[in-house]
C-alpha cells in the first residue's frame, strides 16, 4: 500500500513525499535435495535415507514440538514468512537560480519473522527461525548548479543510521553432530556520514571532463553477540562485542567525446569502497567472529553510445576491468565435526568483461531490446580451505573432517556466470477505443560454481510474457501475465547446510491477472 503527495507552493519550490506499508505472509522457501542422498537421524536408531529429489515440485519440512513452542507456532507449522514494514520519505526541491537545492529524509522499518527448514525433509536437523527488527533513518542535502554553462558542479552531504536487533533460533535436535536447539542474538548499529562532490567541464564543444570525489566515515558496532545452546543442556558457546570503523575516499574521473551528433565515446577510472562488517551466524569458533574488512575496487571502463536512423536504433558497447583488493566472498570454515559459513576477504582478484546493448524501434509500435554480457574473473592471491579436497577426505564412517586441506587458490575462476543474455519484444496495437500491448522478455544465464555447496549450478533460459489492455483515453488497465512460460526447471542457489545438500529452484510456470489505476 502506498500514499504519495506532490505539492508546489511556489514556482521555485516543490515538495513531494510518500508513505508506504507492506505485509508479507507468504510460504517459505521450498528446497529440494540435490547432488547426494540425505541420511536423517544418522545415529541409533538410524532414520530414513532420503534420495535425491527427482520430482520438480517436491519439498519437505518438519518442526519439533520444542522448537514449535519456542517460536510460538503450531506443531504442524510449515515454513513461512510474516514480515511487516513501513516507510516514509519527504523531498524538498528549491531553485535559487544560481543553484538548485534538494533535501531528502527517509525512514524505513521492518519486523522480520521467518521460519525455514534448510534440510528440506521431515527430519529436524536444520530448522531456523529469524526474528529481526530493522530501522534505518537517512538524510541527504544536494546543491546542483544549472545545467547550462561550460562548468557544472554538484556538492552534497549524507548521513544515515541503521539498527538491526534480534537474531535467530536453530533446530539441530536430530543432527548427529549437534542434537540440540541453539540461539544467536545480537544488536548491530551502523552510523555513516558522507560528503561528496562532482564537476563537469566542457574542454571543447565535443570533449567533456568529469570528476567526482566522496569521503565516507562509518562506524559499525556489534553489541551483545551471543550464541548459546538452549536445550537439552544449556551452554554458552560464544559471545562478543566489537566495533569496526572505516574512513575511505572513493572517486571517479572520466572523459566523454562526441564523435558526432549520434556517437559518444567515453572512458573512466574509478575507486570504490564497500564497507566491512561481522558474520552473525551461529558460532562456536573464535575465528568465525573476526570482522571482514572493507572491499576496495579499482574500476576501468571504456565504450561507445550511439544512435542511428533518426534514433530508431540505439547501440551501446562497453568493456571493463575490475581490480579488487580484499574482495568479500561467502567462505567456509571447517571443524572436525562440521562446517560453518563466514564472510571472508580475498587479498587480490580481478574481473574483466564487456556488454552489448541494442534497442531497435523499426516502427512506432514495435520495440526490440537485446543485451549480451560476458565476464570472467580469477583469484590473484588467495590461500584458503580447499572445499573439494576436504569433502573428499571426510571419514565415510563417522562423517568427521579429520583432514582439512588448505591450498593456493590463485588462478581459480571466481564463482559467477560467464554469460548473461537478456531480451524483450513489445508491440502496441489500437483496436477501436482500446489499446493492447503484447510483450515478452527472456533471459539466459550460463552455469556457475556454488562455493557453499561445492557443485555447479546449471545454465538456464527464462521466458515471461504479458498482454495489457487499456482504454486509449482511460486511467486504468487490465492485463494477463505468465512467468516462466516454458515451465523451465533451474536452480537459483545451492547450499550444504549441516549434512543436507539442497537447492532453491525458480518457481514453475505461474500466471495471473493484473489491474491498475492511475489518478
Amino acid at each position: 500500500m502506498r500514499l504519495r503527495l506532490d505539492w508546489q507552493p511556489t514556482d521555485a519550490t516543490q515538495i513531494d513525499g510518500s508513505l508506504r506499508y507492506n505485509r508479507d505472509q507468504s510460504d517459505g522457501l521450498g528446497l529440494r535435495l540435490v547432488t547426494r542422498p540425505f541420511q536423517s537421524h544418522n545415529y541409533a536408531p538410524i532414520g530414513r535415507l532420503y534420495p535425491i529429489d527427482t520430482e520438480r515440485r517436491i519439498t519437505g519440512w518438519g518442526i519439533s514440538p520444542y522448537f514449535a513452542k519456542l517460536i510460538g507456532v503450531s506443531p504442524s507449522a510449515k515454513p513461512f514468512r510474516d514480515n511487516e514494514g513501513w516507510g516514509a520519505n519527504v523531498r524538498l526541491r528549491h531553485d535559487f537560480g544560481w543553484a538548485a537545492l534538494t533535501a531528502v529524509a527517509a525512514y524505513e522499518t521492518l519486523e522480520r519473522r521467518e521460519f525455514n527448514d534448510w534440510d528440506a525433509t521431515a527430519s529436524n536437523e536444520a530448522g531456523t527461525f529469524f526474528f529481526n527488527d530493522i530501522e534505518t533513518l537517512s538524510q541527504e542535502l544536494r546543491l546542483v548548479s544549472p545545467a547550462e554553462g561550460r562548468f557544472r558542479w554538484l556538492a552534497g552531504l549524507y548521513h544515515s543510521t541503521e539498527t538491526v536487533d534480534g537474531g535467530f533460533y536453530s533446530d539441530f535436535s536430530e543432527a548427529s553432530a549437534l542434537r540440540n536447539w541453539m540461539s544467536t542474538s545480537y544488536t548491530q548499529d551502523v552510523q555513516t556520514t558522507g560528503v561528496f562532490g562532482n564537476v563537469d567541464y566542457d574542454l571543447t564543444e565535443r570533449l567533456t571532463l568529469s570528476a567526482g570525489l566522496r569521503y565516507e566515515d562509518e562506524t559499525r558496532e556489534l553489541k551483545d553477540f551471543l550464541t548459546q545452546v538452549l536445550a537439552p543442556v544449556p551452554n554458552r558457546l560464544a559471545s562478543t562485542s566489537a566495533e569496526q570503523s572505516m574512513g575511505e575516499w572513493s572517486g571517479k574521473i572520466g572523459l566523454e567525446y562526441k564523435a558526432s551528433d549520434d556517437v559518444l565515446l567515453f572512458a573512466s577510472a574509478a575507486r570504490g569502497v564497500k564497507s566491512g562488517g561481522f558474520t552473525t551466524y551461529n558460532s562456536g569458533l573464535p575465528q568465525q567472529l573476526e570482522p571482514f574488512t572493507p572491499e576496495t575496487l579499482y574500476a576501468y571502463e571504456a565504450g561507445v553510445k550511439s544512435e542511428f536512423f533518426d534514433r530508431r536504433l540505439r547501440v551501446n558497447l562497453s568493456a571493463f576491468y575490475y581490480d579488487y583488493r580484499d574482495q568479500q566472498l561467502q567462505g567456509i570454515l571447517y571443524t572436525q565435526t562440521g562446517r560453518v559459513g563466514r564472510m571472508i576477504n580475498i587479498p587480490k582478484s580481478h574481473i574483466w568483461g564487456g556488454e552489448l546493448e541494442l534497442t531497435w524501434r523499426p516502427t512506432e509500435r514495435l520495440t526490440i531490446n537485446q543485451s549480451l554480457g560476458h565476464k570472467y574473473g580469477e583469484y590473484d592471491e588467495f590461500y584458503f580451505v580447499n572445499s573439494a579436497a576436504t569433502e573428499a577426505a571426510r571419514d565415510p564412517v563417522t562423517g568427521q573432517y579429520n583432514t582439512i586441506v588448505y591450498s593456493d587458490r590463485s588462478g581459480e575462476r571466481l564463482p559467477f556466470p560467464r554469460a548473461d543474455y537478456k531480451g524483450a519484444i513489445s508491440y502496441v496495437m489500437d483496436v477501436g477505443p482500446w489499446q493492447f500491448e503484447a510483450e515478452t522478455n527472456y533471459n539466459y544465464r550460463s552455469s556457475l560454481f556454488s562455493t557453499t555447496s561445492n557443485s555447479v549450478i546449471g545454465d538456464y533460459w527464462l521466458v515471461n510474457a504479458n498482454l495489457t489492455a487499456r482504454p486509449i483515453d482511460g486511467r486504468y488497465s487490465v492485463g494477463l501475465w505468465v512467468n516462466n512460460a516454458l515451465d523451465s526447471y533451474f536452480e537459483e542457489t545451492r547450499n550444504a547446510f549441516i549434512s543436507a545438500a539442497t537447492a532453491s529452484p525458480h518457481p514453475p510456470r505461474t500466471y495471473g491477472v493484473r489491474m491498475s489505476w492511475r489518478y
